[in-house]
Formats: C-alpha cells, structure tokens, sequence
C-alpha cells in the first residue's frame, strides 16, 4: 500500500472477507473460525454496515439464549463508531493506532464518500505507516530529554557490551537489502577481539559454498516466522578439505527480525546466534567409532544364534503343522455337530458332561465351554427326563438305545427323540436328540382343521364334495346333498360322478360340455362355474350355480383331485325372471315419461324464448346457465358469451355492493323473492337500468327419495329494461329541481328588491317633503338634490345588475372582445375607484408598467373587476388595507385582489357565485348578493378561472386567471 498527499495509490486487498446483511449469527460466527479471520465485513446491500469479529461473537454467544438464526442487520450496532480509511482523504494515524489498540482486528475498510467498499488495509500496514508519521510530525524534544535520552542509550549499550562479552555465543545482525546485497552487523567495534570466532563466521557468509547455505537458511526463518536451528562446520584455512574432527562446528539459531521503520531499502532482517560445539561433534564421531565396533561383535554373535534359531524354528513349524491338523479336524467335526439340527453331548464314565454342541447350549442360553465336567443335572440341578435317561444307558450294558423324552425350560415343553450311542469301549457314550415338538403341534393342528371342517361342511347350506378326475369316484359329500337333492351321501358314493351328470337338463348340456375336458384347461388357482338344471329324487329341476377347482395335481401337471360347491339358485333364478319382466314394463314407462317431458320442455322453450321480458337461471356462483333471446337483446351478448361472465362482472361497480347484499339475503332465506333495480353494462359500453327479480329454486325431488341425485339450488331471475323509464324519471327530476331553483331565486330577487329599493326609496321620499315643506336655500336645496340622484344611482347600479345576470342567463349579455393595454385599463380603473369609494381607505395595488395586450370585453372588464374590489372594500374594516396585484403566467394574465376583512365561513364556499346568496357573516353590510355572481358570468365569457382563498376573520382573496 503505497500512500501519497492523503491519497491510496494502490488498494491492498481489493476482496477483503465480507457477508451479507441477511447471513444469519451462526454463519458469521462457523466464517471466522473455518477461515481463521478476527474480523470481517457486513454489507447491508452495496454498502458498508460495519464490521463482526470475534470480540462480538464471543460477547453475543455467552448467552444461553442468543438466537444463531437472527440476521447480522438486526446485532450490527449502527451506532457504534467503525474506524475506517476514507478514499482521498489523509488517515488520522493516530486515531486509527487507538482504535486498533481497544479492538485488534486484521484489517480496516477503505470505502468512497458513498460508503462503498472499495478494498481493506492490513493491520500490519496501517502500524507501519501510522507510527513513523507520528514521529515525523512530533514536536522536537528539548535539550533536557535529549540529554537523558542519550544517557539512557549509553547505559543500555554499556550493559548490551557486558552481556555479549560473558555470552560464548556469536552473536550477528544480518540484513538484506533490496539489492540483495548482504550485511553483517556487530553489537559493538570491540565484540570480534572479544570473540574470534566471529571473523571466521563473518567471513563464511561471503565466501562459497557457506554463502548460499547460510542465505538459504535466513530465507527459511523468514518463511517460518519462527526461530530455526542449524548446524556447520568451518575449516582452517591451511586445511580446506580437512576431516570433520580438524573443523570447528556451530550450531545457529536464526531468528527473524522486523523490518526497521527507517530502513525501507531492507528486506529481510536476522538475528544470528552461533555456539561452538565442536566437542560435542568430536563425542558424536567417538561415540560412533565405539558403536560401529559393537555392531560388528553382535553382529558375528547374531550369525551364531541365527544357525540355532532357524534349527528350532524347523522343529517348531513341524509341531505347529500337526497341531494345526489337529485344530481342523476338531473344528471340522464342531462345524457338523452345530450344523446338526438337534441337541449333542458328550457323557464320560463319571456319568459327567466332556462336551456340547451349540444346540444344546443355547437351549440354556449358555456357551458349550460352561457344560465341560458338570452333573448330567446341569444347569437346573434338578432331575428331567433326559439325564435320567442317559444315565440309565450308561449302566446298562447295551451299546444302543432311543426314546422320546419332555424337556421343560421355562413356560415350554419341548418334545425331542434321543438316540444313544457308546463308544470307547462302553466308557463313554453320545447322545443325539432330535426336536419334534413341531411335528406334535402339526398332527394336533391338523386333527383339528379336519375337525373344524366337518363341523363347517355339516353347518353349510351349500353341497360341498371331493372326486377322483380321471375314476370320477367320489372321496366326499356332504349331508347337504339330501335336502337338496333327495340322494344320501352313500348313494351318491355308489352311484359316481358320471350318474349325477346324466340327471342334467338336455337344454343345459350343450352349455355344461365335458367336465373332464374343461378341468384340463383349467390354470392353476383358476375356477371353473356352471348354472344349470338338474333333476332331483322328486323329479323336480332344480337350479344350480357349481364351481369346481382342481385340488391337487399328478407328476405330469394333470388334474389328481377336484373339490366343488354346489349352491341352490332356484329362488334367485326365479326371482330373475319376476325382475326381468318388472324391467320391460318399467323401460315401457320410462319411454312413455320421456315423450311427455320432450313435448313439455318444447312448450317451456318455446314460452322461454318468446318472453318480453329477459329471463336466465344463475347459479350459485353467479354464473348465467341459462338465458333468452330476449336477455341477450338487453345486454348485447350471444348466449355463449354470457356464459362466460358473472352477474356480478356485468354489474355497474357502484351497484355491485347493493347486488351482493341482495344474493345474500335470498340465499340465507331472508325474502323468498327480492327486486332490485341496479345498472348493466351493456356489450357496446354503455349503461343501461335493470329491474332484476330473483327467486331460489331448489330441487324437492332429492327430499324423499335419497338414491335420486340432488340437483344444486339456483337462481330465476327476470329481467326487464326500465332505461327510457328511468331517463324520463330523471328529466323529471331536473325540471323540479329547475322550478325549485326558480322559485327560490324569485322569493330571494323580491326579498332583495323589496330590502334594497325600500333604502333609496325612503330617501327620495323623505328629501321630496323637506324641499316641499322647508324654504331652503340654494346650497341646502343641491344637497337634498345630491342625496335623491345618489339614491336613483344606487337604484340604476342595481337594475343593471339585474339586467346583466338576466341577460347572461339567457345568453344575450354582448361580448365584444378587442385589444387593449390591460396595464393602462387597470390603473385608470383603480385611480377612479381610489377617488370614489375608495377615499378615506388604504387601497393600493401592483400593475407592471410593461404593456400588456388583452383582447376582451372593457365594458365586462370594469365590471369584474370593480365588483372584486367593492366587495374587498365593503367588508373590511377601515383600518385594514385592499392590496391589488396583476401578474402574467406563462400565457395568462392574473388579476388578485386581496383584503383583510371578515371572510367567508367554509359552509358558505360552494354556493359563493349563487345569485342573491349572501354569506351567513355579513351582517348588516348591505348588498345584493349580485356581484360575485355576474364576475363569474363575465369570466366564464372570457375563458377564464376563479380561485377564492378565504379563512373567516383574517381575510379573503380572490384570483382572475385571463387567457393572453
């Protein structure tokens, strides 16, 4: 890492070791200890979070009931202040050797202004480069520290020189410079007088071969980080290729050293400590002389006793040999006596066991080595059966003798066939037995299953028999055949097989065929059934179903035995019949049923198909299943397309909430019939008004009768268009609500009218009477003349008024746009209005003195905006001050009269520009309720906008936006 004017020129490690955000604590923690890293770095996507380490780790595992499964984002402290290295920017290297010291780590991010990980610093690197930058900027030290600085070297140094000077070791600093050129540095001038080894090794280091080696071996150290060991020798001069006993010999240990700060031109630094062992070299060449010796006596002795080991080895591999025979053939004969299936022993004359085979242990759960010289008696110690008997044999002097004897061995009794046999001239005997407790169980078991059978073949209403396939004799019958047929079971034995045959009904036997041919076909398992008549002793047919399966089989395959049942169906053949004709007349109704439903859905169809009104069946789900054609005139769909689409999917969306409501009280059974009238979309787009009368239809059929499939419930719907009804409704509805508006304009226009004439009235009145009963004087007389024409002024303003919103409502009000300077209009107007009603009050305004041309009416103009700043003046207080404002807007011109007055309530905005509306806070101010109203009327005729911005008690103001 090179750095310069703050700047990293080259990035150490551009893929330093990071994890994700979402990696869980577990994988954090197995990453640091399966790479060997004490910290790495959390990126919260493309940006550095902070760092993890072992610290952390170990902090958040002590305790028991940390989560391993919880993400880095939720431990990462976004807090805790993360020491980093930003991107041209000059590292604080005293701030970073500090954090470095609290928490040790391998390295420190390098990250841009973003916070982006760009790479990381080596730990290392960062020492390196921080603590000689502190020297470097560290203020001066005075004369006094210096002093003692130096005075503390000089000690140090004199006792470095005592130290070496007592050490019999060689001591070296060696280094290696970029060049590659070796140094070899000394503890002090005086140390190779008081050493003189330390010339000779000094001068080895530069002459071969001990230059390379002793390089080699710096390198080495280097490599290993660690202290190494290595010996070599160093010859006289005089004697070059001396022995190795003439040489001196050192052992070294190199040790690497850390690069000094200063010195950047080394790279590798070694501390070389060399010892003398050269008498302990020479002990080794002795002690090796004195060993080669001795292996030549032992070894001549070892030749001596080889001769008389291989001697003995002859004779021992001989006995082995035999002994081995004899092993196998003793393991050849266990071998057999455990293959044996049954029990063995061995019994000598001491009437004593002299062995067993594993058998017979195991009947005792023990091992045959625990039977060798015990009392026949063993284990029970109990007299059985079977040491009785084997002792009886030995005193007897017969040499062979059998029985079947009982032995009990905890809840069983075993049944075995022992056999006897003596040899060795009578001493000793063998005893074999042989378990048959199986084939007791068998011929018990089998007396019974016969025993059981009999008992099923009597308690069996069916004939159930046994014959010979090819003598067709008859080995079994049963007692059934009597009822059955009138015959004993001997008769029938007697008379065989083929004289049943013979009592078949003729029209039967063609079917029946040869019995013996069919049962050679017959596969194994496979049955062969038959339905026939056959003729009894009371020369009644009797209806039979028999099925015969072959039983056993000869050497060739061929059909040994057969055994059959015999069932009687007479009732079951008879009831066939009944039910047959019962079917024929059934299927007659049914076609006769059919042709009447036919000819009733043809009158429903076409009944269906000719309504005028829409009429569907809907299920459940809201699905059309069935519709007219004169719904899909309605809706302007084809029955297919309709099919596809739901009620609910056709319905208007704000009509949608009121439909579901409806679907749900019919199908919870509210109302057994609901009306609804809601809006369609038509195919083409449009709306159309429905009124939809739905009723449930469930199936009362399934009720009663439970194997008749239940038909689902479903909706009938009719359907009729009520679009021009509901036109015409709302055309009523207009026209009321235009004669409601009406009359509510005429009851305010006389309200106004009788209030606001009844004012200017009374005056002229009052002035008339005056000037006719008083003898005024001129100048009196002109003031009661100025009071009556500014009442007959008010009176004229107020029909005009009047006239203008008649005419704008009508649609006659004349406008007449031209070109004019509406900078220039404003002033003149607002100078007037200043002079007029404005006088005695703070009016002011901000015109642009640039020209700017309008085209629109000058007449309705002075009428827009006189109304603005009357109404301004009229309802602000005296004190408050009107402030106008004209502006241009891109390619519109804004006219803002402003005022601090009363303002409008929030209830009374929607109905401002009403005529005769007049706010609920007015008060006595009088007024018409006109102005706002023909402003908008004007503006409107202009293309033009109003905005009112009004809060009550703080004022109001009121923008005309003008096209250009």
């Amino acid at each position: 890492m090179a750095i310069f004017d703050g700047q990293f020129e080259e990035i150490g490690d551009r893929e330093p070791p990071i994890l994700s955000a979402e990696v869980s604590l577990g994988e954090a923690v197995s990453t640091l200890i399966d790479q060997n890293l004490a910290n790495l770095f959390v990126l919260e996507g493309d940006r550095f979070l902070g760092s993890f380490s072992q610290q952390d780790a170990l902090r958040l595992l002590r305790d028991p009931d940390c989560d391993r499964s919880q993400p880095l984002a939720a431990i990462i402290d976004r807090n805790r202040e993360e020491p980093y290295l930003q991107q041209n920017c000059p590292p604080n290297w005293q701030y970073l050797l500090g954090q470095l010291q609290q928490r040790p780590s391998d390295s420190l991010p390098i990250l841009d202004e973003q916070r982006h990980l760009l790479g990381s610093l080596a730990s290392t690197e960062i020492i390196c480069q921080g603590y000689p930058a502190q020297i470097h900027y560290r203020d001066p030290l005075t004369v006094e520290e210096q002093q003692l600085l130096q005075q503390k070297l000089i000690s140090s140094y004199s006792k470095l020189q005592m130290l070496l000077s007592t050490m019999p070791d060689i001591v070296l600093e060696i280094s290696i410079h970029d060049d590659e050129n070796l140094h070899v540095g000394l503890p002090s001038q005086d140390y190779s007088r008081m050493n003189p080894d330390v010339n000779e090794t000094i001068a080895a280091f530069f002459e071969p071969p001990y230059d390379e080696a002793f390089f080699g071996q710096i390198e080495r150290a280097w490599r290993q980080g660690s202290t190494i060991r290595y010996e070599y020798q160093l010859s006289p001069p005089s004697q070059p290729e001396s022995s190795s006993l003439n040489g001196k010999w050192f052992e070294a240990r190199i040790s690497p050293l850390p690069r000094p700060m200063f010195a950047r031109e080394i790279t590798m630094s070694a501390l070389w400590v060399a010892r003398d062992i050269t008498a302990r070299k020479r002990a080794e060449a002795i002690l090796q002389d004195n060993t080669r010796e001795l292996e030549e006596r032992v070894e001549a002795r070892t030749s001596q006793l080889r001769h008389i080991n291989e001697m003995l080895r002859a004779s021992i591999r001989t006995r082995q040999e035999a002994q081995e025979g004899l092993q196998q053939t003793s393991d050849r004969l266990r071998a057999i006596l455990n293959a044996i299936p049954g029990i063995v022993c061995w019994i000598g004359e001491d009437e004593r066991y002299q062995g067993v085979n594993s058998n017979f242990a195991n009947l005792y759960r023990l091992s045959p080595e625990d039977f060798l010289g015990q009392d026949l008696n063993f284990p029970t110690y109990q007299p059985h059966q079977f040491a009785e008997f084997m002792r009886e044999f030995m005193r007897e002097e017969v040499m062979t003798a059998g029985q079947i004897i009982t032995i009990e061995i905890e809840d069983l009794s075993l049944q075995y066939l022992v056999v006897a046999q003596k040899y060795d001239s009578g001493r000793a005997a063998i005893g074999i037995g042989i378990d048959i407790t199986q084939r007791q169980q068998f011929e018990i078991a089998l007396l019974e299953q016969q025993r059981l059978f009999q008992q099923i073949a009597d308690a069996s209403p069916d004939i159930l028999y046994v014959y010979q396939a090819r003598s067709w004799e008859i080995i079994y019958i049963n007692r059934q055949v009597e009822t059955l047929l009138g015959h004993t079971p001997t008769t029938i034995a007697e008379l065989g097989h083929p004289s049943l045959c013979e009592g078949i009904h003729p029209e039967d036997v063609p079917q029946v065929g040869t019995p013996g041919d069919r049962l050679e076909q017959l596969k194994a398992g496979e049955l062969l059934e038959s339905e026939y008549r056959l003729r009894g002793m009371d020369n009644q047919w009797h209806w039979i179903h028999s099925r015969e399966i072959v039983l056993s089989r000869d050497g060739n395959g061929n059909p040994e035995k057969i055994v059959g049942i015999v069932q009687d169906v007479s009732d079951r053949k008879q009831a066939e019949i009944a039910l047959r004709q019962l079917n024929q007349e059934l299927e007659t109704k049914v076609a006769q049923r059919t042709i009447a439903l036919q000819r009733s859905e043809l009158r429903f169809r076409s009944l269906f198909e000719q309504m005028a009104v829409g009429v569907a069946q809907v299920n459940l789900d809201g699905r059309w299943e069935f519709v007219n054609q004169k719904l899909c005139d309605i809706l302007g769909y084809n029955p297919e397309q309709l099919s596809q689409r739901t009620c609910l999917e056709m319905t208007h969306p704000e009509d949608r909430a009121m439909s579901k409501q409806g679907r749900e009280d019919l199908l919870e059974g509210r109302y057994p019939t609901i009306t609804l009238e809601k809006r369609f979309l038509h195919a083409n787009g449009t709306e159309i008004w429905v009124s939809v009368t739905s009723s449930v239809v469930r199936d009362p059929s399934a009720e009663g009768a439970k194997d008749i499939p239940e038909v689902a419930p479903y909706v009938v719907s009719v359907i009729q268009d009520i679009t021009e009804r509901k036109r015409a409704e709302a055309e009523v509805i207009k026209a009321l609500q235009k004669e409601r508006e009406l009359i509510d304009l005429k009851s305010r226009f006389v309200s106004m009218t009788s209030h606001e004439f009844r004012t200017p009235l009374a005056v002229i009145k009052s002035c008339g009477q005056l000037l006719q009963r008083y003898d005024w004087t001129r100048s009196e007389q002109l003031e009661q003349l100025h009071d009556i024409q500014s009442a007959v002024s008010h009176m004229t303003e107020l029909l005009d008024d009047v006239l203008t919103l008649a005419k704008s409502e009508s649609g006659t009000l004349n406008f007449n746009p031209e070109p004019l300077d509406i900078c220039e209009f404003c002033n003149k107007l607002l100078r007037q209005l200043d002079t007029s009603i404005g006088r005695d009050r703070a009016l002011s305004w901000d015109i642009p003195e640039t020209p700017l041309i309008l085209k629109a009416d000058e007449k309705l103009l002075r009428q827009i905006f006189t109304n603005l700043v009357s109404n301004a003046l009229k309802y602000s207080p005296l004190d408050k001050p009107v402030h106008v404002e004209l502006l241009k807007c891109d390619h519109h011109i804004v006219y803002s009269v402003k005022d601090q007055g009363i303002g409008i309530p929030p209830e009374d905005l929607p109905r401002l520009f009403e005529s005769f509306h007049r706010a609920k806070n007015v008060g006595t101010v009088p007024g018409t309720g006109l102005g706002l109203a023909i402003v908008q009327r004007c503006v409107e005729l202009h293309r033009g906008t109003l905005e009112v911005q009004s809060h009550v008690g703080e004022g109001t103001q009121i923008s005309v936006r003008l096209p250009l």
